[in-house]
């Protein structure tokens, strides 16, 4: 009887002390930067930004976002461990978001124009989903390459964002489905 209590108490003593560590967090602090991404957003359509937000969008049931100052170019963020999150940076000038600067996490930290059109591709994707395995699609896409495809257009929001999200959504992503709009009047 005197074993089992010795070995219970040692059980309890190390779940207490590994419980606070962070070893078993479910969240890992990052910080997002956005250093140079951002100086082109200082001056946005005959106004000044106003502030920044910036939402993490991390499954289709978890989404957090906060509001920055405009001088802000460092976003330290608490992202839930072994998801790809979307990360996205919205200046607002005039009570309006203009396109976002973003990253896709954990493949990037450094937030950019390219970042962000592939994280609101993600976030899009995350949030007309309604669950149900998405999180494991998500995480075997190749959201590296996606990015890699579209920093070869000067401005990758020319492309064909719904065409790009529908075809992933529905498991039939090819680099043929990077095309640029198609405006018609």
């Amino acid at each position: 009887m005197g074993k089992i209590f010795v070995v219970s108490t040692a059980m309890l003593a190390v779940v207490t002390v590994f419980s606070c560590c962070s070893f078993f967090s479910l969240t890992e602090n990052v910080e997002f930067c956005m250093e140079t991404e951002l100086d082109d957003f200082t001056e946005v359509a005959d106004g000044k930004v106003e502030a920044i937000d910036v939402f993490c969008v991390s499954s289709p049931e978890l989404e957090s976002h906060l509001r920055v100052n405009p001088g802000c170019r460092s976003l330290p963020f608490s992202v839930p461990k072994n998801y790809v999150s979307a990360v996205l940076a919205y200046p607002v000038a005039d009570g309006f978001r203009q396109r976002p600067v973003g990253a896709v996490y954990p493949y990037s930290c450094q937030m950019d124009v390219t970042g962000g059109f592939v994280a609101e591709v993600l976030a899009r994707i995350y949030r007309l989903s309604e669950g149900g395995g998405v999180q494991d699609y998500v995480a075997r896409f190749n959201w590296q390459r996606l990015y890699d495809e579209c920093a070869l257009y000067e401005d990758p929001w020319v492309l064909d964002m719904d065409r790009i999200v529908k075809s992933i959504a529905k498991g039939s992503f090819r680099k043929s489905d990077i095309q640029i709009k198609n405006y018609e009047l």
